[in-house]
């Protein structure tokens, strides 16, 4: 309860509020925790962040990857399949030369 009223910016107030040394010990106190709390939800998600983009990088990683595979393997089989037709040809008309 008092993390969610700090954490919302509400202070609670001092338990003897004669006492204004008091009052601004306890306020300061909790404006600390109050940004101490922030820091972490802030870290944290900062951290979260961080591996997110990681995991993406890692993923940009393999599509560029599979995408520079599949290429590959389609400018080969574009030269097989040339060489193929080629070599289909000059056989074809080989036959054709000999009836």
């Amino acid at each position: 309860m008092l993390e969610e009223q700090l954490y919302a910016g509400m202070i609670p107030p001092s338990e003897d509020p004669g006492n204004s040394a008091k009052t601004q010990n306890s306020q300061v106190a909790a404006l600390l925790f109050q940004v101490e709390v922030r820091r972490q939800l802030l870290m944290r998600t900062f951290g979260e962040l961080r591996r997110r983009l990681h995991r993406l990088k890692l993923g940009l990683q393999v599509c560029e990857a599979d995408i520079t595979l599949t290429k590959g393997l389609r400018v080969s089989q574009m030269v097989c399949m040339g060489v193929w037709q080629w070599i289909h040809f000059r056989t074809s008309s080989l036959v054709k030369l000999k009836k």
